[in-house]
């Protein structure tokens, strides 16, 4: 029986779309949560998820090789069969965004000290995505279905040595709605602008392999 290829991965956001970011309009500036998260990517571990915060600029954001601090979502190691999970909050407020911060900062700072020796002055500042199991607290309050997802079932061993981009097709895990006037000009009502499992934009993944 052949040996499972164990391969170490860089996975880092190359741009990423959504139709829809929340239940207001098509926002000029707006800040989600994006969680990468691996499902079974080796034996003994059934999921790791990592949190960042990213701005999409009327619905989008595209990284250049230089902003790759911006971009990172994770290195991990991946063995066999796997899957990656990418999920895209609704727009957070200010608020919900700072907090999560807090808690991403926190997160990273503790993943840090476990590695201390293998750290430099200065390099927690640059650590801006880090492994978080549950976001809630920090999301209090917030409109908690995502909106987007989406999911790709990969192979270690069938990953290029050079690396590759691996497109994601994103829909609306919920559907979502917006609060419009009423067309008798009395009163407000939710109308759906994204149904349930409909397609809600695309992400880029930059895949570098080691």
């Amino acid at each position: 029986m052949a040996a499972v290829k164990r391969r170490d991965i860089e996975v880092a956001i190359g741009s990423l779309r959504l139709l829809v970011a929340g239940s207001v309009t098509k926002p000029s500036e707006s800040r989600h949560a994006v969680t990468a998260e691996l499902v079974w990517p080796r034996n003994g571990t059934p999921a790791k998820r990592y949190t960042r915060i990213v701005t999409l600029r009327r619905n989008f954001c595209e990284f250049k090789a230089s902003d790759w601090a911006d971009a990172i979502l994770f290195k991990d190691a991946v063995e066999g069969r796997f899957a990656l999970k990418l999920t895209v909050s609704q727009a957070l407020s200010d608020s919900a965004a700072e907090e999560l911060l807090r808690v991403i900062a926190k997160a990273a700072a503790s993943e840090a000290a476990d590695k201390a020796e293998d750290l430099v002055p200065g390099d927690l500042d640059k650590i801006f995505a880090a492994p978080i199991d549950f976001l809630a607290s920090a999301l209090a309050g917030e409109e908690r279905l995502p909106a987007a997802e989406g999911l790709l079932v990969l192979d270690a061993g069938d990953l290029p040595e050079d690396g590759t981009v691996l497109t994601l097709p994103l829909t609306s895990p919920g559907g979502l709605t917006r609060t419009r006037s009423a067309s008798t000009g009395k009163g407000r009502r939710r109308v759906e602008v994204i149904g349930k499992g409909d397609p809600n934009g695309a992400a880029a993944l930059t895949v570098v392999v080691s």
